[in-house]
């Protein structure tokens, strides 16, 4: 089997098939690079930068995390009815919940007195995050009601800090850390 070629075909109309294909390739690609530059700027945080150069206070603030011997106990309660019911009127939330907290000292011991805020993040979408409050209820325990905008995965982050203004925090081995703040993450999937 001989295979023919049509008699009119030159160089001229190899060069221009093959350039058209190569143009229509970079031209998607080009499409391509500039949606994803322009559809998202690549920074999960704001100040990546600035975290970067504070790493060894960060490794400094752990180690005495781990001195502390601070035990916590996130719990998420999905469709807390008081949640629906503290939530605005106007709210767009689909669902809501109760994020409660237990502390605990070293020997098992309840921490009470604890400043305890933080944020509902949302991992997958820019514009959800929520900063967050938790109210002492007693027994080392502190609670607050949540109404999360949209459903699926969300970390709940949060901090648990000594009233600065109490005197029994100070230490003698880390007095720069009288106020510090014990760094607590969960994730939960909201349904």
């Amino acid at each position: 089997m001989k295979l023919s070629l049509p008699e009119n075909l030159n160089g001229y109309h190899v060069f221009g098939a093959f350039a058209a294909f190569f143009g229509v390739v970079f031209a998607v690609n080009g499409f391509m690079v500039f949606m994803a530059l322009d559809s998202w700027s690549g920074l999960s945080t704001e100040d990546a930068y600035q975290r970067g150069l504070r790493y060894n206070t960060t490794l400094e603030a752990m180690e005495h995390r781990d001195a502390l011997g601070w035990q916590e106990n996130v719990i998420y309660t999905p469709g807390s009815p008081d949640a629906a019911a503290a939530a605005d009127a106007d709210s767009q939330s689909e669902s809501y919940g109760r994020i409660t907290l237990e502390m605990r000292d070293r020997d098992g011991a309840l921490l009470e007195g604890l400043i305890v805020a933080g944020q509902i993040w949302r991992p997958t979408n820019e514009g959800f995050d929520r900063p967050i409050e938790l109210e002492a209820v007693g027994a080392g325990r502190y609670e607050t009601d949540v109404a999360f905008p949209l459903k699926g995965n969300w970390l709940i982050r949060l901090s648990a800090q000594r009233d600065p203004n109490r005197h029994d925090i100070a230490r003698a081995d880390a007095a720069e850390h009288e106020g510090f703040i014990f760094g607590i993450e969960k994730r939960v999937n909201v349904q």
